[in-house]
Parts: structure tokens; C-alpha cells; sequence
């Protein structure tokens, strides 16, 4: 694992293990880093189309990498999807006719599938069997696996990523809903009604403490965070997206919070990201200390100050910081390095990369 990452965990455990508690059934606060849903998601959970199950967890964030790499990522699954549509349909087309003539030679209309074991050697009449079989198995893997796997990509309830994509279309910024796989908001509140911890529940500390790790999101595009655990939630992703053009809610009401049903207190709330900006608020100020002396042991100091200038006008730009404004900051900024003879690819990695530099938290440019 990464140091960077490493630390972020050690900074979360540090500002969460104090405040968890366990809960028990009288209890009439929800445990810590729990707390009551806060008004501005009221408008998505107590939704009538709310399509939240309450025996989940789920994990909402925004989901800020650019536009086009989210359309690329998409591509991918959907460019198989075809491909097998395509092998399907093919492999209806020419198997139908060989099927349809054995169910007729089953219910005794000859075909061409007839086979005269009086005249045929054992041998043609056991590569007539192979084959057969060989046919068979095949097509039933191909549409035992592909037909579900289009099925759900396609028309999967109560939606679907092709759905998805078709109404959300690709965004700068797009609310992301993941749902863990297995039942766990029941397991969750049971480890704490028993008295354990973050670490000893395993919800917490196995499923949902990786999935809000800070670097490992940043690296990913929502469609990317599928795994073994968590699934995305095309259908919550639709009808939050929905309520945000519908002015009825804001995309920051989506900022990253862990969500879950319990029975004693409804639905409760972990609200991450203020966590997640306190962490990079530290970072910021190590990287930019780092970053100065740096360049004070090198004797050029006044690179320093030449970059801060450059980023403070970059970004009181109007339109804002966009991620093109900061691949053209770097693109200027090693200009400004390589005319005082420092290597500006060198220079970042010697402190680790730009990420963490103040106004390039959230992108992974890297200089052209």
C-alpha cells in the first residue's frame, strides 16, 4: 500500500476510533460515526421512488474525474456487451436450424440429422456424438453466461448501466451510489448492539474503511469501484440525478457519506468528506512546505514564489480550475523549471507527485 495511503488510514482511524461506540437497544443516539441522516438527503431517502433496500449499506460520493475518461471507462463494458449481442444472435442463427432438426427426429419426421447406425462405421458414429455433444455444451455455456450478463447490462431491474449512462449521459461530476453485495446493515448494527468496535466489526473495518479510502477513490471512476463487496446502484445514481436537475437537491448533498437503515433510529448517515477535507487540508500544508524546501536546497527559492503566482492567477481565472487549466499550469510551470536548468518531472517526483499540491487535489495530471 502506498505511504500516502497508509497515512490516511492511520489520520481516519485516528479521528474515528475515539468516537465509536457501541450501541445497545435502549440507546437512544445512533452510534458514533453515525448520526441522524441529515435534511438535505431527506428529500432522496424519504422519497415514495426511493429505491434504497433497507438491509444495505450504501456509499454515496461524487464522482469528479473528467468527462471523457468516464465515457472511455464506459465504452469498454459496453463494446462487450455488443460483441456478445452479436456472437448471440450469430449463434442463433445458424444452431436454430441444427436444434430444430433434432426435435423433429425426436418425434420421428426425418431430417438430416438422421444417422443410419446399420451402415456407419463405429467410428463416424462416435464423431457424430462428440460433435453433437460438443455443440451442445457449447451453447449452453455461451447462453448460460452471456445471455444474463447482456441481460443486465442492458435491462437489468430496477436499472441498468446501459439505463444509466442513457439518462445521466457522461458529467464533470456525477453522484455515485455503491451498495454492498451482502446484507450488511443488518451485521453492521449487530456488532455494534454486541459491543464491538471498529475494529472487531467487520462491516467497518473490512468492507467500509477500504472503500472511502481517499487515494484508492481518487484513482477510480465510479464504474471502476466494482468489486467483490460493493456493486454500484444505477438506479439510486438515476433518481438522485433526477432530484439534483429537478432543483429539488444539491450535488453537495451527495458529498462521500456512508449510509444505513437501522431500526431504532432509520436512516443514519457517516458524513466522510468533512474528514476527507480536514486530512487534505494537513497534506496541503506538508506539501507545500516540502515543496518549498525543496527548491530553497536547490538555491531557487524564487521558483517557488514564481509557481505560486502562477497557480493564483490560473485559478482566479473565470470558469474556475478545470482540470484542462491545470494540465496547462503544469505544462507552464515546467517551462518555468527547465529555464532555470531544473528538471520539473524530476522535481515532482522527488516529493511524491503533484497530487496533494494545493489545487491539484483532485486530478491526476501529470506534465506533457
Amino acid at each position: 500500500m502506498a505511504p500516502r495511503a497508509t497515512a490516511y488510514k492511520r489520520q481516519t482511524a485516528s479521528k474515528t476510533s475515539g468516537n465509536i461506540k457501541s450501541s445497545s437497544p435502549g440507546q437512544k443516539t445512533p452510534p458514533a460515526p453515525f448520526s441522524h441522516a441529515p435534511d438535505s438527503l431527506l428529500p432522496f431517502l424519504q422519497s415514495e421512488t426511493s429505491p434504497l433496500d433497507r438491509t444495505k449499506v450504501y456509499i454515496a460520493h461524487l464522482d469528479r474525474t473528467p468527462r471523457d475518461f468516464k465515457r472511455n471507462i464506459f465504452m469498454v463494458p459496453l463494446a462487450q456487451n455488443i460483441l456478445l449481442a452479436i456472437l448471440l444472435a450469430w449463434r442463433l442463427w445458424v444452431a436454430a436450424p441444427m436444434y430444430m432438426d433434432w426435435v423433429l427426429l425426436v418425434l420421428g419426421y426425418p431430417t438430416s440429422a438422421y444417422v443410419d447406425h446399420t451402415v456407419k462405421p463405429n467410428s463416424q458414429l462416435a464423431w457424430t456424438l462428440v460433435r453433437r455433444f460438443a455443440n451442445m455444451a457449447f451453447d449452453y455455456g455461451l447462453f448460460v453466461v452471456a445471455v444474463p450478463w447482456v441481460k443486465r447490462f442492458c435491462f437489468g431491474t430496477p436499472a441498468s448501466p446501459l439505463a444509466w449512462r442513457w439518462k445521466v449521459e457522461c458529467r464533470d461530476e456525477e453522484v455515485v451510489f455503491r451498495v454492498s453485495r451482502g446484507s450488511d446493515a443488518i451485521t453492521l448494527w449487530e456488532a455494534y448492539d454486541s459491543g464491538q468496535g471498529e475494529q472487531e466489526n467487520a462491516v467497518m473495518a473490512h468492507k467500509i474503511m477500504p472503500a472511502i479510502d481517499k487515494y484508492w477513490m481518487h484513482e477510480r471512476t465510479g464504474y471502476q469501484m466494482i468489486g467483490k463487496d460493493w456493486g454500484l446502484d444505477f438506479a439510486s445514481m438515476i433518481r438522485a440525478t433526477e432530484l439534483i436537475d429537478q432543483g429539488k437537491m444539491s450535488l453537495k448533498s451527495f458529498e462521500k457519506t456512508v449510509l444505513a437503515y437501522s431500526d431504532a433510529h432509520g436512516w443514519l448517515a457517516w458524513q466522510v468528506h468533512p474528514l476527507d477535507e480536514k486530512v487534505a487540508e494537513e497534506e496541503a500544508r506538508e506539501k507545500i512546505v516540502q515543496f518549498k524546501d525543496r527548491l530553497t536546497a536547490m538555491g531557487k527559492e524564487n521558483l517557488f514564489f514564481r509557481w505560486i503566482e502562477l497557480i493564483q492567477y490560473e485559478s482566479n481565472r473565470p470558469g474556475g480550475f478545470t482540470a484542462e487549466r491545470q494540465a496547462d499550469a503544469v505544462d507552464k510551470a515546467k517551462g518555468l523549471f527547465e529555464d532555470q536548468g531544473v528538471d520539473f518531472e524530476e522535481f515532482l517526483r522527488s516529493i511524491g507527485g503533484i497530487q496533494g499540491v494545493p489545487g491539484f487535489e483532485q486530478t491526476n495530471t501529470q506534465p506533457s
